[in-house]
């Protein structure tokens, strides 16, 4: 896997077949179904390459229905691009507006403002005296507006800057507070701002892991709550309202966490890969048992225990997704502690295991149980679970031109 760059996977938030996968360049593909049911034949059909988007760094789909083919990616020059994908038979894809930062570093997230959306978030690496965190507006047209040779329009100014001289490597929209954003750092921190401050100080902030905070999202189900990753192993969930503690932290495995992603479409669950892992693992979080204080109540006056859980815990959910499951039996130990109660640990071995080590992974928006992976090599593997006795699996790989070989259909 040396010398390969990472690939970006992730579906349409508004085609439901439809996915883009981001690496040297952005592809666009489609799942097409033929034939019953018993004897299903589907197709990958490689809609449209944009070639203009090149060696990017992230990249996600913009939520705007007027904006359907559209997405924003982050480039190693910091830049954040509005690109586009062609229709068949239509117009051509290509880079619409460029959002240039004061001083070059690497953009390693984006995030589009699910309520404004026009807002859109990038973090960026440190430099001295600049800021790492800025939002612009896709709608934003300057006084004398630049072009590139392209004919992309460039944006120059930033409708808000934060986090001064700290690298931000990660950053999510606070469900239900447009205004507000919170970023991982690399200096270990969580922050949380607020857009509608005067100053650029974060309203809310804690030293979340031992190393840098790569990766921040919210439960889709409950908007106080907040998955972060480092790479120590440790998956941390938080309470916004009350960020001293992490509600509970789960223990992967050792090693370094790649990603995260909340399920949106089953309550609680919550994927994880790892560096040159074949596997997505899947915790079920409300098997803690967790309580999520009410806004009426107090936090500090009523601490909850912090709870461990060192192997994902068991569900028929993640049964379904399990090409083996071994089951061991469930301990739970209580030894004294003076400020919190005993960590609970959940044993259950489970979790989808893939062709080859997975570079990213996508929950589908809307259909329930189906899940999307892809390698740094070009394996993409989606699977798709309609039931706890009946699930399956295709697979297709991309070349070096990613071009794609045919593809098998697995049924368990």
């Amino acid at each position: 896997m040396a010398g390969q760059r990472r690939k970006l996977v992730e579906w349409s938030p508004h085609w439901p077949e439809r996915f883009a996968i981001g690496s040297a360049d952005l592809r666009l593909y489609e799942i097409s179904v033929e034939g019953k049911t018993s004897r299903k034949k589907r197709n990958i059909n490689l809609i449209s390459v944009n070639s203009d988007v090149q060696s990017l760094k992230c990249f996600q789909w913009s939520p705007d229905v007027t904006l359907s083919n559209a997405v924003a990616a982050g480039l190693p020059s910091g830049k954040v691009v509005l690109a586009t994908f062609s229709e068949p038979g239509g117009g051509g894809g290509g880079v619409v507006k460029e959002f240039v930062p004061r001083n070059s570093r690497p953009c390693s997230a984006v995030a589009w403002n699910p309520v404004y959306q026009n807002h859109l978030a990038a973090a960026l690496g440190k430099v001295r005296c600049d800021f790492s965190t800025l939002v612009w507006d896709v709608h934003q047209i300057g006084p004398s507006p630049t072009m590139t040779e392209g004919g992309a329009e460039t944006v120059m100014r930033p409708m808000g800057e934060l986090n001064m001289s700290e690298a931000t490597v990660a950053l999510a929209w606070v469900p239900g507070q447009p205004s507000c954003l919170a970023t991982g750092t690399g200096a270990r921190w969580l922050r949380i701002y607020d857009l509608r401050s005067s100053d650029a100080t974060a309203r809310k902030s804690v030293l979340a892991h031992s190393k840098g905070v790569y990766g921040v999202s919210f439960d889709p189900f409950h908007d106080r709550r907040l998955a972060t990753f480092s790479d120590d192993g440790d998956i941390k969930v938080w309470d916004v309202r009350k960020l001293r503690d992490p509600l509970f932290t789960i223990h992967t495995g050792g090693k370094s966490v790649m990603q995260i992603a909340w399920c949106p479409t089953r309550s609680g669950i919550l994927a994880s890969i790892a560096k040159d892992d074949r596997f997505v693992k899947l915790w079920d979080t409300k098997d803690s048992s967790i309580h999520i204080a009410s806004e009426s109540s107090d936090a500090a006056t009523s601490p909850e225990p912090l709870r461990e859980f060192s192997r994902p815990c068991r569900c028929n959910f993640l049964r379904t997704f399990a090409h083996t499951t071994h089951h061991t039996p469930h301990t739970t130990h209580h030894t004294p502690h003076t400020t919190h109660h005993t960590p609970h640990t959940t044993q259950c071995k489970t979790a989808y295991e893939a062709t080859e080590a997975v570079s990213w992974v996508s929950w589908h928006p809307t259909r329930e149980y189906r899940l999307l992976t892809v390698s740094t090599s070009g394996f993409v593997e989606v699977r798709d679970n309609t039931s706890i006795s009946e699930h399956e699996q295709f697979t297709f790989k991309l070349t070096a031109k990613q071009r794609l070989f045919p593809f098998t259909n697995l049924f368990r």
